[in-house]
């Protein structure tokens, strides 16, 4: 009996700590501009991967706004596929996307990014490995 109480209270703890972690997306604004190279869904399902990034891989950060600028996408894109030290590099421009996002950092923040401070522009690079194919993150950061 005290072994089930106690999975019971390790199993309701893990369940409170995952519904009180992780970043804020609840309000996020999402642009996903106009593109020649990708569909309205293709880049929704873009949005859709970062934003999953995000909530998991920066607690207590606020997302403000996701957006997708397709001339400066298909240029930080060939700064990768044109140079033959990346490993993307000959990679077929149609799988290869460029998002860009503005967050917030808490006040109280430990790790690489400065608390109590807005990051605009940071570059989310996302490939495929061909049309219809689910978008997997190559990197990430300034451009």
């Amino acid at each position: 009996m005290k072994r089930i109480v106690a999975i019971f209270l390790a199993l309701a703890l893990l369940l409170g700590l995952a519904a009180c972690g992780g970043a804020d997306v609840k309000n996020v604004k999402v642009d996903l501009g106009s593109s020649e190279r990708f569909s309205e869904a293709e880049r929704q399902a873009a949005v859709d991967f970062v934003m999953k990034q995000f909530k998991t891989g920066y607690e207590g950060c606020t997302l403000k706004r996701i957006y997708y600028d397709e001339t400066e996408s298909l240029r930080l894109a060939k700064s990768y596929i044109d140079e033959p030290q990346y490993p993307i590099y000959g990679m077929d421009p149609n799988d290869i996307i460029v998002l860009f996002s503005d967050f917030h950092t808490p006040a109280e923040l430990s790790g690489g990014f400065t608390p109590d401070e807005d990051y605009n522009g940071w570059s989310w690079y996302l490939i495929r490995d061909g049309k219809g194919e689910p978008w997997r993150e190559y990197t990430h950061g300034f451009a």
